[in-house]
């Protein structure tokens, strides 16, 4: 194994550490908030992150992927990272301030307009944030960042759970995530020592690349949000809640099992940008890896959504099950699109992505407007199925531009789909016999014997097609064998020490 594949290993370790903590704290976050907020709460935090997050969009100009992707970094591109990034981030905390109440107009939902003027000291501290930690993320060491990741969202979460605990209030959510972004700019600091300057000569280089990144970044999060708008103008406030609920819970379970991975992709392969056949085929391992994880997610997470809902979030969610399914099937489709849009990245083609942003925004937001006067759960299913039409039209414009095929991604996707298929008909015949038994009881037996069929089947499945499938020789013999051995390693090492 190569010395960059094994320090990308280790990358991986440091990353799923940390990246599990904080979705762990996460998702007892959101439990917490579940429990404890109404449908109406929901509703106005749904509003609050739509106009933040489109704001954050417009503001995020890719400086950190620039310093990424760049094969020499500067002091002088640091410091006219640090100003781009500081600047924006001023002029859209002060926009966000500014038009908060016709924003809380617009969106239907009065309490809106404090929210939002509190919510802009978010994106002030995200300007503050050290633009050289870029470096360590270059170099995958990801030790530092862990550490700051981790202290950042256990003070972030510990703020957000105590006060959602003793005030029951949205304003839990705020006060955790300015409390996140004011806490991790400080930390930035300790852990890149250095210390940014303001530089606007030769700044014309990386804005050319940086405006790029911003458009597709508007036009893409337009896209993805506007099924969001069209809920909070159409239905009530707490239909609103319910649909924000909804994908909310089914992202958990996708930021615990994917976030990690996906979270080094874009690093990762940033040193196969000049051999397109070599980059495609880490594309193609990397969307195999996750399939076989997050496939059977999908599969179980539907059948078992009527009972899992109100048994994890409370029973004043049970009607939300039906649309909880429906967007974990949809978290399938956005994580083959993140990936997707960051290869547009990787091969310099940020101008021809923003072109295909746009023209699929137009679409999609045309469409969810002509089928916004349709019930909530069937407005939904309209939404699922655009998400995989769009990432259809993705793959066949990307294909032209590097070698990657529709079929070939599709072929990716057939043994994890047979696989969570025979699972879920075995869960399936399970349940018959222990449908008296107690949520609690059944979701255990249910889920733990899916589990331990899943992973046997996938095992027994690699092993057998690895000398027929070159793919399935790398993902038993690279990530398997490799992570049983590294385990294997740490265990007698500590085993020996006693």
């Amino acid at each position: 194994m190569t010395t960059k594949v094994v320090k990308l290993f280790k990358g991986v370790n440091w990353l799923l550490f940390v990246t599990w903590y904080t979705q762990i704290a996460g998702m007892l976050s959101f439990f917490i908030l579940a429990r404890y907020l109404s449908k109406d709460d929901f509703g106005v935090i749904a509003g609050c992150f739509v106009v933040q997050g489109f704001f954050a969009v417009i503001a995020n100009v890719g400086t950190n992927h620039y310093l990424i992707r760049k094969k020499e970094v500067t002091k002088e591109d640091l410091d006219i990272a640090f100003t781009i990034n500081f600047s924006t981030r001023t002029l859209i905390a002060i926009a966000i301030f500014l038009l908060a109440n016709p924003l809380a107009s617009f969106m239907k939902i009065p309490d809106l307009e404090m929210v939002l003027k509190v919510m802009s000291l978010s994106p002030f501290f995200i300007g503050l944030h050290n633009p050289a930690v870029s470096l360590k993320l270059k170099d995958l060491d990801y030790s530092a960042i862990s550490y700051l990741r981790t202290i950042t969202k256990t003070i972030s979460t510990t703020l957000t759970v105590v006060i959602t605990i003793y005030y029951q209030t949205y304003w839990a959510v705020v006060v955790g995530e300015i409390a996140y972004q004011a806490i991790y700019a400080i930390g930035s600091y300790r852990v890149a020592a250095y210390k940014p300057k303001f530089r606007v000569v030769d700044i014309q280089n990386q804005w050319t690349f940086s405006k790029w990144i911003l458009l597709k970044g508007v036009a893409s999060y337009s896209k993805n949000v506007c099924d969001n708008v069209i809920v909070s103008r159409n239905f009530v406030l707490s239909d609103l809640g319910m649909y924000k609920f909804s994908k909310e819970a089914s992202n958990t379970v996708v930021n615990f099992l994917i976030m990690p991975i996906t979270s080094i992709f874009y690093t990762g392969l940033s040193s196969y940008v000049e051999d397109n056949q070599q980059l495609v085929d880490k594309i193609y391992k990397f969307l195999m890896v996750i399939s076989l994880l997050y496939m059977p997610v999908v599969f179980g997470g539907v059948y078992l959504s009527e009972t899992l809902v109100p048994f994890v979030f409370g029973e004043k969610w049970a009607d939300t099950s039906s649309l909880f399914a429906l967007f974990l099937v949809m978290t399938f489709a956005r994580n083959f699109n993140q990936v997707f849009s960051d290869v547009f990245v990787l091969i310099d083609q940020v101008k021809k992505q923003f072109l295909y942003e746009l023209v699929s925004s137009v679409i999609v937001i045309a469409i969810v407007v002509m089928v916004s006067s349709l019930p909530l759960f069937e407005f939904a299913i309209c939404r699922v199925i655009l998400a995989y039409l769009v990432l259809l039209s993705m793959i066949l414009y990307l294909s032209k531009m590097i070698p990657i095929r529709v079929g070939r991604v599709m072929k990716i996707m057939i043994l994890p789909f047979i696989l969570s298929g025979a699972m879920t008909v075995l869960i399936h015949a399970i349940d018959g016999y222990i449908i008296q038994w107690s949520d609690a009881s059944r979701l255990l037996v249910l889920i733990g014997t899916g589990f331990v069929f899943y992973l046997g089947a996938c095992l027994f499945t690699l092993n057998l097609l690895k000398k027929r499938v070159p793919d399935y020789r790398y993902l038993y013999e690279s990530v398997i064998l490799h992570s049983m051995s590294v385990i294997t390693a740490k265990i007698g090492a500590k085993l020996s020490r006693r």
